[in-house]
Order: structure tokens, then sequence, then C-alpha cells
């Protein structure tokens, strides 16, 4: 399939303006161009070419706008990965660096791009000098049957209500401690 063809397709699936459109096109069309420039195998983005591709597009146009393009190209990857062609790179980088995009590019366009990104990498669980210590105490405390996970994901889950509504979940809770009317 022709690459412009599966950018026109990627941006019917979306639902913005038509000037939007025209931006979000010529932005993909130009990625697509300088990448298969860098590389010899234009499905397969490597985080090379991403870097190269960032040099150069940094060098001609402001950060804030680099940061906008890469944006779209992280959807419009994320969109080619669902549908099964080449992994997203953008994605792997966020996953393996704290998850922001704003730092990894900072990263890749700096002069020391591998230690830049080294110094983004989150520190692996029980990190520290005690590190060791507490490990033994979760285990010894989950062989006793208590409950160490995160509590990241519960807390997420009793701030919302089924329906995704913050404030919804906030009112209801308001109204299940209101006093007893007879």
């Amino acid at each position: 399939m022709n690459p412009d063809d599966t950018v026109l397709q990627y941006i019917d699936t979306l639902r913005i303006r038509p000037s939007s459109r025209s931006c979000y096109v010529s932005v993909l069309k130009h990625f697509q161009a300088t990448v298969v420039d860098c590389t010899s195998m234009p499905n397969a983005l490597s985080k090379t070419a991403l870097r190269e591709w960032l040099v150069i597009e940094v060098n001609r146009l402001s950060l804030g706008s680099v940061l906008f393009q890469i944006g779209v190209i992280k959807r419009y990857l994320d969109w080619l990965a669902l549908r099964g062609a080449a992994p997203n790179p953008i994605a792997a980088l966020c996953d393996q660096h704290a998850g922001r995009l704003t730092p990894i590019v900072r990263a890749l366009v700096s002069n020391d791009h591998e230690r830049a990104l080294e110094r983004l990498r989150p520190p692996p669980p029980y990190g520290s000098t005690l590190g060791p210590v507490i490990r033994e105490h979760v285990v010894r405390m989950q062989s006793l049957g208590l409950r160490y996970e995160t509590k990241e994901r519960d807390l997420r889950a009793s701030l919302r209500s089924p329906t995704g509504c913050r404030r919804c979940s906030v009112q209801s809770r308001v109204a299940s401690h209101a006093p007893f009317e007879a």
C-alpha cells in the first residue's frame, strides 16, 4: 500500500477541522519522506532514524513545533502498530524512559543522547540502598497473606465513577454519606 494512502486513511479516522487536516497530512508526509531518506528499510523506523529526523527538525523549527509534530507522528505510529505494521519506537522509548515525550525529545536531540536517555530511565523497584531489605520484607509479608500492591490503580478507580466522570463520582460519594432521612 502506498504510504500516502495510509496517511490519508489515518487522517480520515480523526475528527479534526479541514485546516488541521492539511497540517497533519503535511507533517506526516514530510516525516515519511525524511525517514525514507534516513533509513534503508522504510517500513522499520529505528531510534537512529528518529533521532536524525529530530535533529534536522530542531535545526529547522522551534522545539515547540517539533514537539507538536512528534505528538502527531506518535499517534500515527500507534495507529499503524494497531493495524499490524512495524512497532512504534516512540512508544517503546516512552515505556522505557518515564513515559513523557518532551524530555525524551530533548534527550534525543542532545549531543550525548545515550547518556541523556539513561538519566531519564526510572529507577528499578526498591532501587535504594535499602532495596534488598525492603524486597525481603515485602516477600515475607506477602507470604503471611498481606497484600502489598501498587495502590495507584485502586486510587484512580476510587476517584472515578463507572462513567469515568470524576465530578459525578465525588457527588455520589457525598450523597452516600448524607444523613438518613426518615
